[in-house]
């Protein structure tokens, strides 16, 4: 089997480790490829592995796939071959990809917990900050939105934030002052910070002016990657990225077994881990 990722160094380390033991178990080998979020080296790598024979792939794209956008494995076969099976990992397809079989974490789903979670320890003014060049930003945000409006609590404090390598420092400056103005007026008491590596530069800053957390500000981080090393250990949501990872190679594996088999579209559901920024 192939397994083309955007990157090892942050959150896919997980998903590689759980489908590498899955694989073991099912006797199957992993062809790992990085694309490093660069489509044209995703589709290099797709190519390569679809010559050498592979029976199977598991990818996340880049790119959103369906709705004209992205491209899937099949496009990529040459002509009159049959289609390798492949599941999307991490990745949900435009309605138009009907056949695509998929394993994602419930981002919308954890994004509501984190909420929940804020509003019993008594928070009521909940802010987000979204890192703007995540594929699930949206489904964050529609968490965000859902789980205060389960709880009657106003939505009316989202900022979109730029990544370092995004080449828009000044914008991504703006946008953790305005954040920080706000804790420091108490316009907020809370916040949920995608992702982790954003959620303790805020906490830094926040700290830096003085802002105590969690008596000022409670925060929670999104991913889980390294929020428990932060001084204050940050709360946050967990995705099951090892869960996605064995998921997805044994459904690909059943798919091979059972060419005939339903197609799955395979939902797991994130955690939240309570600690000292929230608790």
């Amino acid at each position: 089997m192939g397994l083309v990722v955007p990157a090892a160094d942050y959150y896919y380390p997980e998903v590689i480790k759980g489908a590498r033991e899955a694989a073991a178990e099912w006797g199957v080998r992993i062809v790992l490829g990085i694309s490093q979020y660069d489509p044209e080296q995703e589709q290099a790598q797709v190519r390569h592995m679809l010559s050498e024979g592979i029976d199977g792939l598991l990818i996340t794209p880049c790119e959103r796939v369906g709705d004209g956008e992205g491209f899937l494995p099949g496009d990529l076969a040459p002509p009159g071959a049959p289609g390798v099976p492949y599941v999307l990992v991490e990745r949900q397809p435009g309605d138009d990809v009907a056949d695509a079989e998929q394993v994602v974490s419930d981002h919308a789903y954890g994004a509501r917990i984190a909420v929940r979670h804020l509003a019993e320890a008594g928070r009521s003014r909940i802010g987000l900050i979204l890192r703007d060049d995540s594929p699930h930003r949206g489904l964050v945000r529609e968490g965000f939105v859902g789980g205060l409006a389960g709880v009657g609590l106003p939505d009316d404090f989202v900022l979109p934030l730029p990544s370092p390598s995004q080449g828009r420092a000044g914008e991504r400056e703006r946008v953790l002052e305005e954040f920080t103005e706000a804790v420091v007026s108490g316009r907020i008491d809370a916040a949920l910070v995608h992702n982790d590596h954003d959620a303790i530069v805020v906490l830094q800053r926040l700290r830096a002016r003085g802002v105590r957390v969690p008596d000022d500000v409670a925060l929670v981080a999104y991913d889980d990657e390294v929020a428990g090393l932060a001084d204050v250990p940050l709360s946050a949501v967990a995705p099951p990225k090892r869960a996605v990872g064995v998921a997805a190679v044994e459904l690909i594996a059943r798919r091979l077994a059972e060419p005939g088999r339903a197609r799955h579209r395979v939902t797991l559901l994130p955690e939240l881990r309570v600690r000292e920024s929230s608790g």
